[in-house]
């Protein structure tokens, strides 16, 4: 009987909550680990124009920051390694995969790309 009452109020609509905008590579994302944020990545080399025959490597870490009855709390960061270099960009990430910050390490250098 109470369902009945219920239904009658009309249609429950649900929305998922997300913070990343519509269309937004994070936006689609489910992440889990690391490997998880390489759209993101992937994206930012394009953007930056960045050379693909160049990269010797990318890595991709996982930040443990905490850890509690709700779950655990966590960074990603890509490590990308150049031929042409001794040093790598790196890209760090929130658990959403959202960009934070990025620097050039050691002797790695490209016109555009931040120095840290």
């Amino acid at each position: 009987m109470k369902l009945i009452r219920l239904l009658a109020w009309g249609p429950l609509m649900l929305t998922p909550l997300s913070t990343a905008s519509a269309g937004s590579i994070q936006s689609e994302l489910s992440v889990f680990n690391a490997e998880d944020c390489k759209p993101v990545v992937e994206d930012y080399l394009d953007r930056n124009n960045i050379d693909r025959q160049q990269i010797q490597r990318i890595e991709y870490i996982t930040s443990y920051l905490s850890a509690g009855e709700f779950g655990e709390e966590k960074e990603y960061e890509s490590w990308i390694g150049f031929k042409s270099c001794t040093g790598n960009l790196v890209i760090k990430m929130d658990r959403a995969c959202y960009i934070k910050t990025d620097y050039t390490t050691s002797q790695c250098s490209k016109k555009g790309l931040p120095k840290n």
